[in-house]
């Protein structure tokens, strides 16, 4: 199963949770030229140091695909392409995004 939340809905924190079952599917290493063994906090997902790799999204549609099974739920961001990617390839997903309220006062908040 795949599970598309947008940031701050708690994918990471869900994915700690419950590790035997959920899997935080980060794009960074896909995205941006990494080093291999980099680890990923919040605060190093929204880093503008990274080299960005045009083209990420085919790969990382190809990793979900290699990656999905019935045991496991991927959450992934929700990034347009990707979504559009898994549309032409038939892959379903459930989008899962913040209700309208709690959004308007996130946004409000800023």
């Amino acid at each position: 199963m795949i599970i598309v939340q947008f940031s701050g809905i708690g994918k990471t924190t869900l994915a700690a949770l419950y590790p035997q079952n959920v899997v935080d599917f980060v794009c960074m290493p896909y995205k941006y030229k990494v080093d291999e063994n980099e680890v990923f906090t919040d605060a190093s997902k929204a880093s503008f140091d990274y080299e960005f790799i045009f083209g990420w999204e085919v790969n990382y549609v190809k990793a979900i695909k290699q990656n999905i099974n019935d045991d496991k739920i991927l959450l992934i961001p929700p990034d347009f392409r990707v979504l559009s990617l898994l549309g032409n390839e038939g892959i379903q997903y459930i989008l899962c995004y913040p209700k309208r309220e709690k959004l308007k006062r996130f946004i409000n908040d800023l």
